[in-house]
């Protein structure tokens, strides 16, 4: 919002030492949203979106998607009986 409004105020060549607030910089623009609000909106509309997909579409329980906690390194006893950690991965 900070560089949004800087840009607007160097592009109407409004200085800070002028002292004219971001409302009233705005209402002259005739700005009714902030980018911030509009890309708030916009997600919030592909939310509702995604959740409204059917589950058989793969877009939907791709967004949803957890990772599932698992043991990052796995023991196991090896053929002398010593116990071994591996990560899962065979060269």
């Amino acid at each position: 919002m900070t560089v949004q409004m800087d840009f607007m105020r160097r592009g109407y060549r409004i200085s800070r030492l002028q002292h004219v607030r971001n409302e009233t910089i705005k209402r002259e623009i005739g700005l009714q949203r902030t980018v911030i609000e509009e890309i708030e909106t916009q997600r919030l509309k592909w939310y509702d979106h995604m959740r409204r997909m059917e589950e058989h579409m793969g877009m939907a329980t791709a967004s949803t998607y957890k990772k599932r906690k698992t043991e990052s390194r796995i023991e196991y006893a090896d053929t002398e009986g010593y116990t071994r950690k591996t990560t899962g991965r065979q060269s």
